[in-house]
């Protein structure tokens, strides 16, 4: 319930320090997650303020009222763990992103409170249904259609995880006069706004996030159970589905194989080339592989992923990628039906399309577009695969037995475990599971359609996020920060270390850190050749990573000038050059990369080998990598830190 008191009655008042004599605002941090989040034990809150200046952590006994004016103002999330008796962890939970400078007095902040990698349930949707439509819409998430007791909805809702509550959103009278929703695709555009699309009435309209309303529908093509993905701005892709569908939401039509450009307060499209298969129900992704070497040297333009597609006649279809100039698709086999980006660029593949039954085959499509299979699965069906702030993946589904499960992949030891979820969660079929703000995962729709549900779950992971002061990644450990590497086959793990081995010229292969997402900081790492480096061969350090397309490399091979280059696409830009790279001794050697106030250095071993100045780069991932086809390497440890 909302208003609750965190912690049992304990206040927080909260304030920044910014420099005045002004006396800070107080704000109350109240508790979401009714009796789920509360624990009656409780002892000691501990409370730590995130940014990129660092962390501040505070223990505040329970039923106090503590004022922490102290806080920087460069503050942007805050995290609680609930200590029990014996100092037992409870309970724990992380805000949305803030601007602490920004509130005022009376202000409050929520926080959504469970056990750690468990669920609570928020409150209910404002009526039982399954199999909806849903997108995140800004800090929202909108929900529409579905099944109900009665058969198909035509209404929407809105998820505000700040109330935790739904509210009902009026729906056009020209989408509702359809009947239903079943085949439209909700597909979040990059300025918080939703595209709807396809579904029986065979347009399109935009909804507002700001104004909570949906904009006049405007007619496309008929087009059911079909892919959506932004492209950047307003434009959209469309590609896949059919032409038709029943009351009972199957195809019936031949399939819809043009895939187009939608420029969507333009009204204006680009059709491209028709498919050579059939694709409904797919997932589309942009390509994650036009880092340099991968563009258009390599003759990859911009392209989009369709992952996961059945035919029209509800077989496996194969991956493709098309190519957004022409149109054309490449076919990727051997990959899974339900898919996420991870965060080294690769795209984690796996398990069956609904309907299709419980499978528990993994693949990894790497950013050079290489279908790698990774350690099997557990046995699932009707999944969904979320990528988690830390870096891991949360995967929901039911078992071969029809009972809910959860697992946990963790990339970086290439495993997976399993999580328990509560009692009360009976089904997870047919459900939709989506990342918001705070890290918790909102998952919602699951049942079947004569036993809609209107309950709705917020899953918390651990509170490792983007704000995290600092990432240590130690081999094998189940406690270690992540290392995600961009293919699972350039990895070999031991109890010492990671060996990541080359598996092309450049930029081999590379492992990002999990959680931290740093505009300025120190990386150190320990490495070691595992086998002794030839010519235009070494080691990188990998530095605002944003995605294989986009990331500052500092290369350093012996013999050859250090050099700082930032990746935008297939264009190199060199930051900065230093000395001549020293040769590598068969012995551990540490490897600094410091950035602070806009000042560059690295050194290797006590050797400063680069010192520039350098402007405000992306936030972005940190992490490592091998130059060289044949270049192997071992890492015995990696810290990110701000």
């Amino acid at each position: 319930m909302l208003g609750q008191r965190l912690g049992l009655g304990t206040v927080v008042a909260l304030g920044a320090a910014i420099g005045c004599s002004d006396p800070a605002p107080r704000v109350a941090l109240l508790r979401l997650g009714g009796t789920c989040g509360a624990v009656s034990d409780a002892r000691t809150l501990v409370l730590r303020a995130l940014g990129d200046s660092g962390e501040i952590s505070r223990a505040i006994s329970v039923g106090s009222v503590v004022e922490l004016a102290d806080l920087p103002a460069s503050t942007r999330q805050l995290t609680v763990e609930v200590l029990g008796a014996g100092g037992a962890l409870r309970a724990i939970g992380k805000t949305q992103p803030l601007e602490l400078g920004e509130l005022g007095a009376g202000d409050s902040i929520a926080i959504a409170m469970a056990p750690p990698n468990s669920a609570c349930p928020t409150e209910p949707m404002t009526e039982p249904r399954v199999n909806p439509v849903v997108a995140r819409a800004g800090r929202f998430v909108l929900v529409l259609g579905g099944q109900g007791p009665g058969g198909n909805l035509v209404s929407a809702e809105l998820y505000d995880p700040q109330t935790d509550r739904f509210e009902p959103v009026e729906v056009p009278a020209r989408l509702a006069a359809a009947g239903r929703f079943s085949g439209a695709v909700a597909t979040a555009l990059m300025d918080g706004r939703v595209a709807l699309t396809g579904g029986p009435t065979g347009s399109y309209s935009v909804f507002d996030p700001q104004t909570k309303r949906f904009g006049p529908p405007i007619v496309l093509e008929p087009r059911f159970f079909h892919g959506a993905v932004a492209l950047g701005g307003d434009a959209l892709l469309v590609a896949g589905g059919c032409r038709g569908a029943t009351v009972a939401g199957v195809c019936d039509g031949e399939s819809a194989r043009p895939p187009f450009r939608l420029a969507v307060d333009s009204d204006e499209q680009d059709v491209l080339t028709p498919l050579e298969r059939d694709h409904v129900q797919p997932t589309l992704l942009l390509d994650p592989g036009l880092a340099a070497g991968l563009g258009a040297s390599a003759g990859r333009g911009p392209s989009v992923l369709a992952v996961g597609a059945v035919t029209a006649q509800g077989l496996p279809a194969a991956t493709d990628r098309i190519d957004l100039a022409t149109g054309a698709a490449t076919a990727l086999p051997g990959t899974g039906a339900t898919a996420t980006v991870l965060d080294s660029g690769a795209v984690l593949t796996g398990f069956a399309a609904a309907g299709l039954g419980a499978t528990r085959d993994i693949a990894v499509i790497t950013p050079h577009l290489a279908v790698r299979p990774a350690i099997l699965g557990p046995t699932m069906a009707e999944a969904s695969m979320t990528l988690l702030e830390d870096g891991s993946v949360l995967a929901l589904g039911q078992s071969a037995s029809s009972t809910p499960m959860a697992q946990l992949y963790r990339p970086g030891l290439d495993r997976w475990l399993p999580v328990t979820l509560p009692p009360a969660v009976t089904s997870l079929g047919q459900h939709r599971a989506l990342r918001l703000d705070d890290g918790s995962v909102l998952v919602l729709g699951a049942g079947t359609a004569s036993a809609p549900a209107a309950t709705a779950w917020r899953f918390r992971p651990s509170l490792v996020g983007p704000f995290t002061s600092s990432a240590i990644v130690v081999p094998n450990a189940e406690q270690s920060a992540e290392l995600t590497p961009s293919d699972v086959d350039a990895v070999t793990r031991t109890d010492e270390r990671f060996e990541l081995g080359g598996t092309r010229s450049g930029l081999g292969a590379w492992l990002i850190a999990g959680g931290p997402r740093l505009v300025e900081g120190r990386l150190t790492a320990v490495f070691r050749p595992v086998i002794a480096l030839g010519e235009q061969e070494g080691l990188a350090v990998i530095t605002h990573f944003q995605s294989a397309a986009s990331l500052v490399s500092t290369q350093i091979v012996p013999g050859a000038q250090v050099t700082v280059q930032h990746h935008v696409g297939a264009q190199v830009t060199v930051l900065c050059r230093g000395q001549v790279a020293p040769a590598l001794p068969a012995t551990p050697v540490t490897v600094t990369f410091t950035l602070r106030a806009g000042a560059l250095t690295v050194r290797v071993a006590d050797v400063e080998v680069v010192a520039c100045t350098v402007a405000e780069l992306p936030r972005g991932g940190w992490g490592v990598a091998v130059i060289g086809v044949a270049t192997r390497l071992g890492i015995d440890t990696l810290t990110v830190e701000r």
